[in-house]
């Protein structure tokens, strides 16, 4: 855990992570190429930090949200000697920082019109719930505020992947006349694909990180 009190971290607050993985979750505004929608739209965002070894992270809670640092940037913002690296900068560091991002979006989006996100897979809706595409981005991406965040081994997290394709995620606009959020869709990747999916995002991530992860089954 990390105390600070002159910044107003608190012990309950926020954590260094030396080893394993930080998972979380959030909703981020995205363009596309030819999206059916106007303007950028909320999606939902599932993160995947590795933390190697030697290059802690901190986990950041500000007490309405959640950020993810490389813990020697997270120093240097608080130090007065120290220089600060800028946040596009620390991101494109593959080993102090070290991402990917997968992101749900509601409808089957063409390769071409991804903007360099990579497209897993496209599975049809069900009943009231949108069909979804499945987009990963390997690295590079910078993680914007999260509702949550875990450390966990590598495990657990195949699991956590898969229990986040099953939720509900509901898509929303933003009106920028009318100055108000609307409400568009909501997606639910099908229980009967989402396994199936998990498995091979399971793959990638092994890959990726070239760790051994274990999907339960």
């Amino acid at each position: 855990m990390i105390a600070r009190t002159d910044d107003g971290i608190s012990e309950q607050e926020s954590m260094v992570v030396s080893d394993g993985f930080v998972l979380c979750n959030s909703h981020l505004n995205l363009s596309f190429r030819n999206s059916p929608f106007e303007g950028d739209p909320s999606f939902p965002l599932f993160y995947v930090f590795n933390v190697n070894k030697g290059h802690p992270l901190v986990v950041y809670n500000n007490g309405g949200s959640v950020s993810v640092y490389p813990k020697k940037d997270f120093d240097a913002l608080h130090s007065k000697t120290d220089k600060i690296r800028s946040p596009t900068e620390w991101s494109g560091d593959r080993v102090a920082y070290d991402l990917a991002t997968f992101t749900l979006i509601p409808y089957d989006i063409d390769e071409e019109d991804t903007r360099g996100w990579k497209k897993i897979d496209y599975l049809e809706g069900q009943g009231r719930f949108s069909g979804a595409s499945l987009l990963f981005v390997e690295h590079g991406l910078l993680m914007g505020d999260s509702q949550r965040a875990a450390h966990v081994m590598p495990s657990v997290v195949p699991q956590f992947f898969y229990e986040w394709l099953l939720r509900d995620h509901a898509i929303s606009s933003y009106d920028g006349k009318k100055n108000v959020w609307n409400f568009e869709r909501t997606i639910k990747v099908p229980l009967g694909g989402a396994r199936g999916l998990a498995n091979d995002v399971n793959g990638l991530l092994e890959a990726r990180f070239e760790t051994k992860l274990d999907l339960k089954r």
